[in-house]
């Protein structure tokens, strides 16, 4: 707050705003605190560059040794501020005491400076020169904005009347094709959504209502994203023909790739440049491109992948269109080569192509087997030695026996041969069977143990001196006979 004093008292006041132009009232809020009653507070109000003062008074008795508050309003002269030769000028004034309830009789302060310009009239804001801007760096490229991909920016300078300090900018209001964007709010302009010349406006409106508007076009150029809109690919081999010519046709077993594709970039002022480019088997390559947007039309090229692609292996490709903006993105495969019966150094195919290799040599049969002889050594068993075809993990091959068992009183054992020399058996692999006790009421799966109510009974395996005497010795228990019954063994050999 600024102090005047008085021979009477002390006024403290609170300067309103720092300019006031003709016709505008500006209220000052006096703390008085007088010595004796006073009945009222006045201003006189110099103005530079006008003869005299203008006199503004308020009512408002406070007595001696009390304080208390009197606003006096202060409005200027139009006429008196015409005499000015500038358009404002400082005002200063002398405050005033009232002793006498018509407000005739006062004790005055020296003059104080009021800090505020008196105006004539007050300045409408100015809007600068408006330029817009992209963040993307696609105008700087293109020359223009790009509808849905630059991001807009705005700046737009804006000034007001330079006689009033405490006047500011309220509010500034950009419409960009029909769409308000409130710029005081930092509000974002994103991308523009249509194409074309899209027309803006720009108002401003100072704290004192004045405004001032400015308008205007910019250019922004059509976009949409690349595409594949279709997209294939299939094994091919070289005909020769009897004319010696050379030709190309599809073959599910050809190692070669080609390709048809569909697609369309863009174009942009000349200047979308794109890429079409290739990725398999964990390499990249740039199969074409051009230096703006256009169709993309191919059908069966072979220059995309010259590389052999084996016909045993399904490989897939994965095909990027891309331009200054974005990148698309489209895969294909082609499978393994088929075939009815295929024969390699390393292999044999049915129903497929082989998969052996040097290391790993195997026939790979791709359709569902139908040995409707059995398979000798795997599903067809004998009495005779069989070879099984497997092999046991330490290499040697694994063959098959299977040992009718016939009758066998309770308590009684037999002992069967399995066939080979003495000394001869190496590892049993394994050993199964069934035995039909008497009563033929069920199938006991070997070996069985049980102890029951009415005795024991079991039936009982061994393979005796397995290293030396290869004999197998089955036994019943004491209180059921074996009415029929097999073993099945399987084992390896020591001569192997």
């Amino acid at each position: 707050m600024a102090t005047a004093t008085t021979a009477i008292g002390s006024i403290q006041f609170e300067i309103p705003r720092q300019s006031l132009a003709a016709g505008e009232t500006a209220e000052f809020d006096c703390l008085i605190a007088p010595q004796q009653k006073i009945y009222g507070a006045g201003l006189y109000v110099y103005v530079a560059g006008v003869a005299g003062y203008q006199i503004f008074q308020a009512q408002g008795e406070i007595g001696a040794g009390a304080s208390g508050r009197i606003r006096v309003p202060v409005t200027l002269d139009a006429a008196r501020l015409a005499e000015m030769t500038g358009r404002g000028g400082a005002m200063t004034a002398s405050f005033h005491l009232y002793i006498n309830a018509g407000l005739t009789n006062s004790l005055a302060s020296p003059a104080v400076d009021l800090g505020m310009t008196a105006l004539k009239s007050r300045l409408a804001p100015q809007i600068g020169t408006v330029v817009f801007s992209d963040a993307t760096g696609a105008k700087a490229h293109f020359g223009s904005f790009i509808q849905g991909k630059s991001q807009l920016g705005v700046s737009a300078p804006v000034t007001t009347d330079p006689l009033a300090d405490d006047v500011g900018v309220a509010s500034r209001v950009l419409t960009l094709n029909g769409q308000a964007f409130d710029l005081n709010e930092g509000t974002s302009l994103g991308a523009p959504t249509a194409a074309g010349t899209l027309a803006w406006s720009l108002t401003v409106v100072d704290s004192e209502g004045l405004t001032d508007t400015a308008a205007g076009t910019m250019n922004c150029l059509a976009y949409s994203p690349p595409e594949i809109s279709s997209l294939s690919a299939e094994r091919y081999r070289a005909v020769i023909g009897d004319d010696g010519t050379t030709s190309y046709a599809a073959a599910s077993d050809g190692e070669h790739v080609r390709f048809t594709l569909e697609g369309a970039v863009c174009p942009v002022a000349s200047a979308n440049a794109w890429t079409l480019k290739v990725a398999h088997n964990g390499a990249t390559a740039t199969a074409y491109s051009g230096s703006d947007g256009q169709e993309i039309s191919l059908e069966n090229d072979r220059s995309i992948v010259s590389s052999v692609v084996p016909a045993n292996e399904r490989r897939t490709f994965t095909f990027t269109l891309e331009d200054f903006f974005e990148s698309v993105s489209a895969i294909v495969s082609v499978e393994k080569a088929g075939a009815y019966f295929n024969i390699e150094p390393y292999g044999v195919g049915v129903g497929m192509r082989a998969q052996g290799t040097e290391d790993d040599p195997a026939m790979d049969v791709a359709w569902p087997i139908r040995a409707r002889g059995g398979i000798q050594g795997v599903t067809i068993y004998s009495e005779d030695e069989q070879p099984t075809g497997g092999i046991w993990i330490d290499g040697r091959p694994v063959y098959r026996k299977t040992i009718s068992l016939g009758a066998m009183p309770a308590g009684q054992s037999k002992e069967f041969s399995i066939g080979i020399p003495s000394g001869s058996l190496g590892d049993v692999v394994s050993i199964c069977g069934m035995v039909q006790p008497d009563g033929g009421d069920y199938w006991l799966p070997l070996p069985h143990v049980d102890t029951g109510s009415i005795g024991t009974w079991g039936i009982k395996i061994e393979i005796a001196n397995i290293k030396a005497d290869a004999k197998i010795s089955v036994g019943m228990g004491s209180s059921r006979a074996c009415e029929r019954g097999f073993v099945t063994i399987e084992y390896t050999k020591n001569t192997d």
